[in-house]
């Protein structure tokens, strides 16, 4: 049986095989709104999910936020209180991810988070995407093996930016580089010139880009147009169809991008780890939304059943019943006793406490823009 309900604009849909008691699922992402950039792909994901969970009936409620952090909480607060879910997926915004992270813990509910500012060390919530100085960590390999050693960071003065910047920062000392600028442009702001000449009065091996999409390919073109020759990286949210479609496909030739193995599922080599996994959900994807149309907040939406669906299936040799805390209690600890779980975002396993499973160094691959399109980086 499966129906499709709308309530005030946020009920998407809900549906389930329900013939016993099943394990109902809240997801709650940002559909609509300023980020939708992520919550649309996540949701298209989410719509191709299996009806069951470790063989057993599943029930998806499918919430939108409206990337409303006020909408997010009324959200959780509905999913726990009246729809009484064993665990939650989502958010895909930071902001509603700050809202809804003590209402799970309070609830003592498990959160597979969509987030990518998901906290990785507190009780309850389980980062489903691949942390950032993973990415960072690839790229300053590729630096260094490139011969790199002077290194500009070119991006949004926020909070985003920041972020990346300090990622960055520890990455580059690790492998050895050093950063000689942090320059750094408002959100908006669309004539990048002076940015890109004050970067190059510091003469770089390598720029990187700290914003995504259209605007990341609007940074490159500033430095392409005052005279960089050099590497240019991006991070992992440029790797969208945004950035490939929104400048000279000359501009932005040979620019590396650290991506998710789903991004890339037909290059991987045969011993990568997640290549079967990435390329089975490449597959159903695309013959639903159509050839490169999986985006990374899709991989972290189908990355997210693949470890609910193995989970489930072994918190329920607990014996406990869905719906009730016993569950919930033994779904946690199935959640974190994960290991080497292949899903299409890497490879999963679990953390000494109090953290959480994490992915190794198959998470990020480089790439390099070729001929409109990501393949991996020939080897520096």
């Amino acid at each position: 049986m499966r129906g499709h309900l709308r309530l005030a604009g946020l009920l998407l849909f809900a549906w389930c095989a329900c013939l016993h008691a099943e394990i109902v699922v809240g997801i709650n992402l940002s559909a609509s709104g300023s980020g939708a950039h992520q919550g649309e792909p996540a949701k298209q994901a989410v719509l191709l999910w299996p009806r069951t969970l470790g063989d057993e009936i599943a029930h998806y409620i499918l919430l939108d936020d409206a990337s409303d952090p006020t909408i997010a909480g009324q959200n959780i607060e509905r999913l726990l209180n009246e729809q009484q879910v064993d665990v939650i997926v989502g958010p895909t915004s930071p902001h509603a991810q700050s809202v809804a992270t003590p209402l799970a813990q309070r609830a003592e509910i498990p959160m597979l988070s969509l987030s990518a500012t998901a906290p990785a060390r507190l009780p309850w919530i389980y980062p489903v995407v691949p942390a950032r100085s993973l990415a960072t960590n690839a790229i300053a390999r590729h630096m260094q093996h490139s011969g790199a050693n002077r290194v500009a960071f070119l991006g949004l003065a926020n909070p985003y930016g920041n972020d990346w910047y300090e990622h960055l920062q520890q990455s580059a000392q690790d492998a050895g580089l050093t950063i000689v600028v942090d320059e750094r442009y408002r959100l908006g702001e669309t004539s990048l010139s002076g940015h890109a000449l004050r970067v190059l009065e510091f003469a770089p091996d390598a720029v990187f880009v700290g914003d995504t999409g259209a605007a990341a390919a609007l940074a490159v073109k500033a430095l392409r147009e005052r005279g960089f020759v050099g590497a240019i990286y991006a991070t992992s949210d440029a790797a969208v169809p945004e950035f490939l479609q929104a400048v000279d496909p000359t501009v932005i030739e040979g620019v590396h991008l650290p991506v998710v193995p789903a991004i890339i599922a037909r290059d991987l080599p045969a011993q990568h780890p997640a290549r079967d996994v990435a390329q089975d959900f490449v597959e159903r994807y695309e013959a639903r939304y159509g050839t490169g149309s999986v985006m990374p907040a899709a991989s972290d939406a189908w990355s997210a059943w693949v470890w609910l669906n193995s989970a489930v299936r072994r918190a329920k040799n607990a014996g406990a019943q869905p719906g009730s805390p016993e569950f919930r209690a033994a779904l946690a600890r199935a959640l974190d006793d994960t290991r080497k779980l292949a899903v299409p975002n890497g490879v999963l396993s679990a953390d000494p406490p109090p953290g959480h499973p994490r992915y190794d160094e198959h998470a990020y691959i480089v790439t390099s823009v070729r001929n409109g399109r990501l393949a991996p980086a020939e080897p520096a």
